[in-house]
């Protein structure tokens, strides 16, 4: 059974909140975006990996730039480095703000969905009905509530606490132009965290990411300096970015729910990020699908269920490797990210190893 025509009013705009909007429109709800600036650039690497194309495929039919670089190389901190290449490779690199609008227009492509170019300041409930407040002080009635509004969700906030510190990465990067046509991951033995390039169209996104407090930003800096001057040197930065991101300490992260009664939280809002890679996009898009499947089954709290058993246990099961190795011996995070990721490269093997 359907869920009855609701007023959703949904927190954040960018590809998560879009997706969702356009499949909850699709059933007939009325949908109100709030964001102030989407689409809009996210700072990260711009990668799509195999599982969006697996889990949503009418996702990477949108009509957007993508690049496909064939070469991925993995260096680690003893100097270390191994290359693959790929005849179809696995990914798509693009802007996320061009990603983003592809999804933004096909949501309001739905007359069922509206976009509000506002900043959501406070958020009230009076029985069953929310009352969204903007920064321009109007107030905005809906009869559920999401949040899709990143890892410092103001939705998150309100409803269940914001994400605790232990669970936050920082990244630091740069736009660039001259870097090499590969996807390049850097690895460090004495942070949780990596550095990568991945190329673009018509430029590189360089950053870096680690826990929060692991690294001085100056120490970040100089970092991503002495790559860029050893893989690209000359070249010089045209963008500089920093964003905070989920990045589970342990699984404790997901001892919180991320639905109650008229209220959900999806991608970094609900903290959905895979521990060990840091990525978050398949998993975020996932969960709209996964929150959409459950209204379309008349029971928007089963989305609880849904994401923990899709993959929750996943999630958790890879903070917990990634805490025991790193009790282990030095520098396995290094080996564990290494896993992560070629566990995400279903038939490929190394090419060259340098």
């Amino acid at each position: 059974m359907g869920q009855k025509a609701m007023r959703i009013g949904i927190v954040g705009a960018g590809p998560t909140g879009c997706h969702l909007a356009h499949r909850l429109g699709g059933l007939g709800h009325q949908i109100l975006l709030f964001d102030p600036r989407a689409p809009y650039e996210k700072p990260c690497g711009g990668g799509l990996g195999p599982l969006i194309g697996r889990r949503l495929p009418e996702v990477m039919a949108l009509p957007f730039a993508r690049h496909y670089p064939s070469r991925l190389v993995l260096c680690a901190s003893d100097g270390g480095r191994t290359e693959w290449t790929f005849d179809r490779p696995p990914w798509a690199i693009v802007s996320r703000e061009e990603f983003g609008r592809a999804l933004l227009e096909r949501a309001l492509g739905n007359g069922q969905v509206r976009l509000v170019r506002q900043r959501v300041v406070d958020l009230d409930r009076s029985g069953e009905v929310w009352q969204v407040r903007t920064g321009s002080g109007e107030l905005f009635p809906v009869d559920y509530l999401v949040g899709a509004d990143g890892a410092r969700s103001t939705v998150r906030r309100r409803l269940v606490g914001p994400i605790p510190r232990q669970h936050l990465a920082l990244g630091l990067g740069y736009w660039v132009q001259g870097a090499p046509d590969a996807m390049v991951f850097q690895t460090f033995s004495d942070v949780e965290g990596y550095l990568w390039s991945f190329p673009r169209t018509d430029h590189a996104s360089v950053g870096l990411g680690c826990r929060l407090g692991a690294l001085p930003a100056q120490e970040m800096g100089r970092r991503l300096s002495r790559f860029l001057a050893e893989v690209c040197p000359g070249t010089r930065p045209s963008r500089r970015w920093a964003a905070l991101l989920p990045f589970a300490a342990d699984a404790t992260l997901w001892d919180t729910p991320c639905a109650g009664p008229g209220w959900a939280l999806v991608g970094d809002a609900a903290g959905h990020a895979q521990p060990i890679s840091g990525e978050g996009i398949a998993y975020a898009l996932w969960s709209a699908e996964l929150l959409a499947q459950a209204f379309a089954a008349g029971e928007p709290l089963g989305y609880e269920t849904l994401w923990r058993a899709a993959y929750g246990q996943e999630l958790a099961a890879t903070s917990e490797m990634l805490r025991r190795g790193a009790e282990i011996q030095a520098g396995a995070y290094e080996f564990l990210f290494h896993l992560g990721l070629m566990s995400t490269i279903e038939g490929f093997g190394p090419r060259k190893v340098l």
